[in-house]
């Protein structure tokens, strides 16, 4: 699984596949109209870039970081600005 999301939070690559060591996806909707574009590099996290519908606010997880984020239409929020790419 590449994606969650409850409404409340988004959680990035809860359950990547061991085999998938490097990729990426564009376009996963999350609840809440958001997309989420991901890349990942020997199994971690490398980039992801999160689109919304309209303006809003919500949370993404990677593993054991959570991070409170603003994403507009016209301004999508790029992480790792908030440092996702060192968690472990």
């Amino acid at each position: 699984m590449l994606l969650q999301s409850d409404g409340q939070e988004i959680e990035l690559l809860p359950a990547l596949p061991s085999a998938w060591r490097d990729g990426s996806v564009r376009g996963l909707r999350a609840r809440g109209g958001f997309t989420v574009d991901l890349t990942w590099r020997d199994g971690e996290l490398h980039e992801a870039r999160v689109h919304a519908d309209r303006p809003a606010h919500t949370r993404v997880r990677y593993r054991d970081t959570i991070s409170t984020i603003t994403v507009t239409p016209a301004e999508p929020y790029l992480l790792p600005q908030t440092g996702f790419s060192a968690a472990k």
